[in-house]
């Protein structure tokens, strides 16, 4: 009886499209991440507060389709607790972005 390969065109069509969605969504969230870097963070540097860089994060971010997937907001999230922290000498919770994010998804 010989095997036939039925079916494994459209399951790798599937493949590529989900790969090609995740591969933009790795783009757009690096693309995200470095605006924030150098419009937010750079330029405050070490004279803005807790409050004006959620302030600012909630502008950049208000129209970021990217915040509704889980994965997303986790690395923002891990980016920003970083880097603020290096770049601008501010501490930021999870807590306090987790706040932000159920603002914006509203």
């Amino acid at each position: 009886m010989k095997k036939t390969r039925q079916g494994i065109g459209p399951i790798s069509m599937v493949t590529d499209k989900h790969a090609k969605n995740s591969f933009s969504r790795v783009d757009e969230l690096e693309k995200v991440v470095s605006n924030i870097r150098g419009s937010i963070l750079e330029k405050a540097g070490k004279d803005v507060s807790k409050a004006e860089l959620l302030k600012e994060l909630k502008v950049k971010l208000t129209n970021y389709e990217g915040l509704h997937q889980p994965a997303c907001r986790v690395a923002i999230t891990n980016f920003m607790i970083k880097e603020t922290k290096e770049l601008c000498g501010v501490v930021l919770s999870e807590e306090e972005l987790e706040s932000v994010w159920e603002t914006l998804l509203r």
